[in-house]
Parts: C-alpha cells; sequence; structure tokens
C-alpha cells in the first residue's frame, strides 16, 4: 500500500480535497477507494489503542529504571563562570528539594 502524507482543510460540509499532487503520486482515479488516517495538525488528537500499549510501556520502563539512576551534580565548572555557578546552586536546591543528595 502506497502512502503521502499531506495537509488539507476541512470544508463546511466536512469534506477533504487531497491535493493533485498526491493524487497523482499515488496514481488515483475517480472511485478509487482510500484509508484515511487524520490528525490535527497542532498534533493534538487521540492516540490509537496500539500506540497507547507501547508508550504505557516505555513509561513502566522509564519508572522501573528510575529508582537506578544516580543523580550526580558536578562539583564546579572548570571555567569559573558565574553564569553556571548561579546554575549550579540552582541544581542543588532542585535535588534537596526532589530528595536526591547534592
Amino acid at each position: 500500500m502506497a502512502a503521502i502524507t499531506f495537509v488539507s482543510k476541512l470544508k463546511e460540509d466536512s469534506s477533504l480535497t487531497i491535493p493533485r499532487e498526491a493524487v497523482e503520486e499515488l496514481g488515483l482515479h475517480p472511485g478509487d477507494e482510500v484509508q484515511v488516517q487524520a490528525m490535527t495538525k497542532n498534533g493534538v488528537g487521540q492516540i490509537e489503542e496500539s500506540e497507547q500499549g507501547a508508550l504505557q510501556a516505555k513509561f513502566e520502563r522509564f519508572f522501573d529504571d528510575l529508582d537506578t539512576l544516580l543523580f550526580e551534580k558536578p562539583n564546579r565548572f572548570p571555567n569559573g563562570d558565574q553564569a553556571e555557578t548561579a546554575f549550579t546552586e540552582i541544581m542543588d536546591k532542585k535535588y534537596h528539594k526532589l530528595g536526591f543528595k547534592p
């Protein structure tokens, strides 16, 4: 099955137009059936169940591994930059707030 991605605006009658370039590239003719998978252009939409399961498994592995991670902050930056020093102090506070040992 051939596939192509394009953007189309929804018309008042709820129809979509397939761009001429897509029709030509797919070799479509009047009466041909096409399968459509729609999502909003801004990426907001429902996640398919199969994708949801894969995503859930990734999160479970992440949280299982989280307990084994070591968080180490650098003692100091080699160039002694004041911005980096200030950043280190902020991270110290964050580590402490989250319960990590700096």
